[in-house]
């Protein structure tokens, strides 16, 4: 059985594409009687049942008859011995050398420690050891500055306060502007804040925050807004209420530092 070559032709229907494959066989008896040829089976893909299937053929029977001539089978002559032979010759040669000793075998090392590895290495040590160490120090100095505000928040308030205590005889808008401004700056520095801007509201709940007794809130709250009112809406306090006033704030605020400390 020989293979002949295969037809193939393609049938293009609208947007459907279909062909047919023609495979060919050729028989070749080598003896003359009946021979029997089996069924031969193909398998394909059948789109429309979605599976694969065989597709078989029926067995066929041949009768071989003799041939009417014999057929002449032609021998191939080796060539003759005396022929004289080439000479090997050199077609081309290997791009890479041909190593035929041991010291091929001696390792390499690829990777070469200089300077340049080294500092390749160390740069992201030495660069988050300086980050974090300027961070640990900006930290530092943040808390140091503020526990300096918190230890001189007091001392500076009576200094203030003595220096208001002077025009207390006089009931005009500067004395409680200037014992409003060293209420707000004690606050600011007692808790490391911002306290120019903070309302009577904003400095009971930052007290309360700051776990502050509420007795002491309380009043250092009413104080704050006597000043207030004295100083937003015009109203007039007497010498001994001015002094009480004082007296009332120095109190609050050195029990409000004791707790803080």
């Amino acid at each position: 059985m020989y293979d002949d070559k295969p037809s193939f032709k393609q049938h293009v229907i609208g947007e459907q594409v279909g062909g047919t494959l023609i495979i060919k066989k050729a028989l070749v008896p080598l003896h003359e009687g009946t021979l029997q040829i089996p069924a031969i089976a193909v398998c394909y893909f059948n789109p429309q049942s979605g599976r694969y299937e065989t597709a078989r053929t029926q067995p066929h029977t041949l009768e071989v008859f003799p041939a009417q001539e014999k057929e002449k089978l032609q021998v191939a002559e080796s060539a003759p011995s005396g022929v004289a032979r080439q000479e090997i010759k050199i077609i081309g040669k290997d791009i890479l050398p041909i190593h035929t000793s041991v010291e091929v075998l001696t390792p390499v090392n690829l990777f070469l420690f200089n300077w340049v590895t080294a500092l390749l290495i160390l740069f992201p040590i030495i660069s988050f050891s300086c980050c974090y160490m300027l961070k640990h120090q900006k930290e530092k100095s943040a808390t140091e500055s503020a526990l300096a505000r918190r230890r001189t928040a007091f001392k500076n308030f009576n200094r203030k306060l003595a220096v208001i205590k002077k025009s207390i005889a006089q009931d005009d808008f500067p004395f409680y502007r200037d014992v409003g401004k060293a209420i707000r700056d004690f606050i600011g520095d007692i808790l490391n804040v911002s306290g120019s801007a903070l309302t009577s509201a904003e400095i009971e709940q930052k007290l309360i925050d700051a776990r502050v007794a509420r007795e002491t809130i309380d009043k250092f709250k009413n104080t704050v807004e006597k000043i207030e009112t004295a100083q937003f809406a015009f109203k007039n306090y007497s010498r001994h209420e001015r002094e009480e006033m004082l007296s009332l704030l120095q109190n609050a605020a050195k029990e409000i530092d004791k707790k803080m400390r």
